[in-house]
């Protein structure tokens, strides 16, 4: 009914939103969130009273539900976007810059920069835009990655560590090699950088033997 009539029942949606209908909200969000295909614009409506709402659970609710429309399309992506921008905690923008990267819409990657080079910004977001450029092979986010591993800030350089890894940007090698020797910083939740740096440098290492092997092969 949603995909039929999304203009029809947008407006009992938005009104069932308003009321606090904690139960019916997360049943539309789920259901909004399963499908593939990219759902009617109206509904979109709904996704923003979600987000503007003052509960936490209402606002992951609506980014979630996010995922039946976007598919890399626009429309869904700068919502991420703005949200992962201006949204009310660590946590909710955090959720929304992986959502972002799971789009793939490349739009999206000259602002996850901005984030990540942010030196006002709180370092777990920093953090969050590092590991979220992992999503994209592109030259900009290699560019901000690269520089990056010169932060102040552990948390920023794990996840930059580990985002350079993924995608196995040769051209930070002898960088990582440093790291991995020397840099003893932690990340609270998730480990030494100079570990992550190592996990890095093998898959980049991986990398250049497959890339290597393929050539062969040719």
């Amino acid at each position: 009914m949603l995909r039929r009539n999304g203009a029809v029942s947008c407006d009992k949606i938005v009104n069932m939103v308003r009321a606090g209908n904690l139960d019916v909200i997360l049943a539309i969000c789920s259901l909004m969130s399963l499908s593939d295909e990219q759902f009617p614009i109206a509904l979109y409506r709904v996704v923003d009273s979600l987000l503007q709402s003052s509960q936490e659970q209402l606002v992951i609710a609506g980014l979630a539900a996010l995922k039946g429309g976007h598919n890399g399309e626009w429309e869904s992506t700068r919502r991420l976007i703005q949200t992962a921008e201006t949204g009310m905690n660590t946590y909710v923008r955090s959720y929304a810059l992986s959502m972002a990267a799971d789009s793939g819409n490349m739009h999206c990657v000259s602002r996850i920069c901005q984030l990540l080079s942010n030196k006002n910004e709180n370092e777990l977001i920093r953090g969050a835009a590092a590991e979220a450029l992992a999503g994209f092979h592109d030259s900009a986010a290699l560019t901000t990655l690269r520089a990056a591993l010169s932060d102040e800030s552990a948390e920023v350089r794990f996840w930059v560590c580990y985002s350079l890894g993924q995608l196995q940007d040769s051209a930070s090698l002898s960088v990582l090699i440093w790291h991995a020797q020397n840099d003893y910083g932690v990340s609270k939740q998730w480990g030494y950088v100079h570990e992550e740096a190592a996990r890095a440098m093998k898959y980049i290492q991986q990398g250049l033997v497959d890339e290597a092997s393929e050539r062969s092969d040719g």
